[in-house]
């Protein structure tokens, strides 16, 4: 019997692997169609919770955000996507695909406090954007900044040099500027100091479709 047990254990762990190996290399499930959006984003958590308020705001033009997916952004910082070779870029040609109407796109340039990413890594993202999306036309933000403490991911030297980003992106005359969106008040933030309550994310998307739906 003890010999048994033996070979049953190891025979146990290697089943336990092969499941986690399968559950963390499934396909995701399939986006729905929509071929009415015509606006797609890229960016960082905070963009998708700025995408959320959108639709909780009424607009329909931007790729829909479901709760389920609020994450698939996360993390989502301009050197992230300079990376050709990012998941990110795997995900948003996921969206692409399910949105196969899509003739702009709104970047949220997200920049760490402790990273200082070039012109040359965001010419990458527009580059990468329109490699896929013929004669799009993109339009790039900076993250909002905040009326009282500052964000400990992004510091204010992140909201800075996204904001640099932005107007050197612009100068190249390949990109639109904008929107440009208030800074936070205080009731918008969560405790983390970073991240939108509802009133947050309403407040966002409500510029957003005042911006978008003037175009």
């Amino acid at each position: 019997m003890r010999h048994l047990w033996i070979l049953l254990i190891p025979l146990a762990f290697a089943a336990g692997f092969a499941v986690c190996y399968l559950w963390k290399d499934r396909a995701p499930e399939p986006l729905e169609t929509n071929a009415d959006a015509t606006i797609g984003f890229i960016g960082c958590s905070n963009t998708a919770q700025s995408v959320m308020g959108y639709h909780m705001a009424g607009g329909d033009d931007l790729w829909q955000l479901t709760d389920d997916r609020k994450h698939d952004f996360d993390s989502g910082t301009v050197r992230e996507w300079a990376n050709i070779d990012n998941d990110f870029w795997h995900t948003f040609d996921r969206y692409l695909g399910a949105h196969p109407n899509t003739r702009v796109i709104w970047w949220q340039l997200c920049v760490p406090r402790d990273d200082t990413p070039t012109l040359a890594d965001a010419q990458k993202v527009i580059a990468g954007i329109k490699g896929r999306i013929p004669g799009v036309e993109i339009y790039v933000s900076a993250l909002p900044s905040y009326q009282t403490g500052v964000c400990r991911i992004t510091g204010t030297e992140g909201l800075a040099r996204g904001e640099e980003l932005v107007r050197e992106l612009a100068a190249q005359g390949d990109v639109h500027a904008g929107p440009t969106l208030a800074p936070h008040a205080p009731e918008e933030v969560l405790d983390d100091g970073c991240h939108l309550t509802e009133k947050g994310m309403r407040a966002v998307g409500t510029q957003l479709k005042q911006f978008f739906d003037a175009l």
